[in-house]
């Protein structure tokens, strides 16, 4: 098994492993400090979004979009910027993707 870190190319990067593969992936990313800019562009606008507008804007972590939630660094994500920059759910609404079968998700919003 290899370990849990290790140096690439570019700098040093935290690997964890796929549960299905157990093939190590990235845990922090490109799409990770992409969106937490954007959270906190929003944050500061005092914008109202869902996480469907952030992968409107950046694509899924991966992506591509997998209906079993291996995709839940968006939520992982969420838990940590919503304390940080003060968001909380204003109201809900219907998700916009056709697998969540009209399951209502967040609307964030500094306050």
């Amino acid at each position: 098994m290899k370990p849990l870190s290790e140096e690439c190319e570019h700098g040093y990067v935290e690997l964890r492993y796929c549960a299905f593969c157990k093939n190590p992936q990235p845990v922090a990313g490109a799409w990770e400090q992409q969106a937490k800019h954007l959270v906190a562009q929003w944050a500061q606008e005092r914008r109202t979004f869902t996480t469907e507008d952030l992968t409107d804007a950046l694509g899924f972590p991966d992506g591509a979009h997998h209906p079993n939630g291996a995709n839940n660094r968006i939520g992982r994500l969420m838990g940590q910027l919503v304390p940080k920059y003060g968001l909380r759910v204003v109201a809900r609404t219907p998700s916009r993707n056709p697998q969540s079968h009209g399951r209502t998700i967040p609307q964030w919003r500094r306050y």
